[in-house]
């Protein structure tokens, strides 16, 4: 689970680049991969103390249940957010479509007038 966590980071890392260089807010996912690394600190802190008595892995194994559905919660915040990103990059595609037509539509105005 842990790499797969470190995967999606990965991944939230170069789309958050992308996303920056075309303009878009990127705060949610920063926050968002903020929380996935004190999960994932978590997770790992967890990991280490096995040479624990028996009451407190069942402590721990508590503990990991409730870190496994965080990182569910965030992993379907994030599917969100990224598919509010997609939507908003689909509408920037658009609109610059749309003024490319405006400006296609001007230069030939231009030119019938000259």
């Amino acid at each position: 689970m842990i790499e797969q966590i470190n995967n999606t980071l990965q991944i939230l890392r170069r789309i958050t680049e992308n996303l920056d260089e075309l303009g878009v807010n990127t705060e949610v996912i920063e926050r968002s991969n903020v929380l996935i690394y004190d999960k994932l600190d978590t997770i790992e802190n967890i990991s280490k103390k096995r040479n624990q008595t028996t009451e407190q892995k069942a402590l721990n194994q508590y503990e990991i249940e409730r870190n496994n559905e965080c990182y569910m919660t965030l992993s379907y915040v994030i599917t969100r957010e990224l598919q509010t990103i997609d939507n908003t990059i689909k509408n920037i595609y658009s609109d610059i479509g749309e003024i490319e037509k405006i400006l296609k539509s001007n230069e030939e105005i231009k030119t019938n007038e000259q």
